[in-house]
């Protein structure tokens, strides 16, 4: 605004006739946006570090927890947001039971709503509520952090390490409950978006790295089309051929994995431990003196960055391979002509198929063709 004097109730006023009015608004508005972002960054550091400690991060407490009202040694009334609470735990495993003996979510809102079972809020039971309920890792007695945004961003659970909170689930039966459901096949809403062919987005040229598109929708070959005239090669391949050859190679690569013998000790609950008791020798450290708090600092963030690190590849893993078909090749086969069910196994199995050029003659396509698997421990 300009021209106009602003005279608040409280506060200091504001002259926008002038130049040095203005100028002085100026200088007010960006302090106090200034404390506005000190203010937030404070905020976020302290939600954070709970996250760290495994404390309850504050504000409504989650279902199957506290708050259980009780009195310090000085008779001062407090709040445990960490303590269970038997009926609803019980009503976490019952529905985890059902979820794993494949009933929907919607039929298991409907039956906790015919039995009287209330949410913490009091609202109706929902599909998508008992999906955030069940897909956290607060069940496992874990501290998850930004778990809603990162889930929806990236697909991943974001992990920070051991809770004050003990465990509803054992890790083995949340891991096929997370699995079940994040498996993009139970999505109901893909019609619009309804991918029409088995490899699209999957295919990429040897020569520029550009993808391989087809020739609309009902067309039968994939070129590389990178318009800029940069690609040197016309790498071109029958679709029909492309969909065998990398068929053939899933087909092959699933039997590997259901033929690899069963481990006897989980390599990444061996890991965790090790990292735990690491972070736990140094805290030792720290506590007699024998590092500074800045040393201290910068270890304790690195050895919690690695445990979530490993946290991450050991729930990939784990919802990589329940999502996988436990017979093999005869499970691909099984789907038929399920495009969105088998892209859901592409997607855990393979980061790329490249495709060469064919030079001048018709060489061999198989040839051509290189498939690029995917690590199954690998967080991405």
């Amino acid at each position: 605004a300009r021209n106009v004097r602003l005279i608040p109730v409280r506060g200091t006023t504001m002259d926008f006739t002038s130049a040095d009015g203005r100028m002085m608004a100026d200088i007010i508005f960006s302090i106090d946006a200034g404390e506005a972002e000190r203010t937030a960054e404070r905020v976020s550091r302290a939600a954070q570090q709970r996250a760290e400690q495994g404390r309850h991060h504050g504000g409504r407490r989650a279902y199957g927890y506290g708050p259980i009202v009780a009195t310090d040694h000085t008779g001062k009334p407090v709040r445990d947001f960490h303590a269970v609470i038997p009926e609803e735990t019980a009503v976490i495993r019952r529905i985890a039971a059902d979820v794993l003996e494949g009933v929907p979510l919607g039929a298991i809102a409907r039956q906790l709503q015919a039995d009287g079972v209330a949410t913490v809020t009091g609202r109706p039971w929902d599909p998508t509520t008992l999906k955030e309920m069940m897909v956290n890792p607060r069940l496992i007695g874990m501290r998850g952090y930004q778990t809603r945004s990162t889930r929806r961003s990236t697909g991943a659970i974001a992990v920070m390490g051991p809770a004050a909170w003990p465990a509803v689930l054992d890790v083995d039966t949340w891991e096929q409950i997370r699995a079940i459901l994040t498996d993009a096949r139970r999505r109901t809403n893909t019609d619009a978006q309804k991918v029409r062919r088995l490899l699209a987005g999957f295919v990429y040229c040897a020569s520029c790295g550009h993808k391989l598109t087809g020739n609309g929708t009902n067309g039968t070959r994939l070129y590389c089309q990178r318009r800029d005239g940069r690609c040197p090669a016309k790498v071109r391949i029958g679709e029909d051929v492309l969909v065998g050859l990398v068929s053939a190679a899933v087909r092959g690569r699933l039997d590997e994995l259901v033929l690899q013998p069963a481990a006897t000790e989980d390599p990444g609950a061996a890991e965790l431990a090790t990292l735990e008791a690491r972070k736990s020798a140094l805290a030792d450290r720290w506590a007699s003196g024998k590092m500074d708090d800045d040393a201290y600092d910068d270890a304790h963030k690195a050895i919690v960055r690695q445990i979530r690190e490993a946290e991450a590849r050991r729930h990939t893993s784990a919802r990589r391979r329940a999502t996988l078909p436990v017979n093999g090749a005869a499970g691909w086969d099984g789907l038929g002509e399920d495009i969105a069910a088998k892209r859901v196994i592409l997607t855990q199995l393979i980061d790329g198929v490249i495709v060469g050029g064919d030079g001048t003659v018709e060489g061999d396509k198989a040839q051509r063709v290189r498939i690029v698997w995917r690590d199954l421990n690998d967080p991405r």
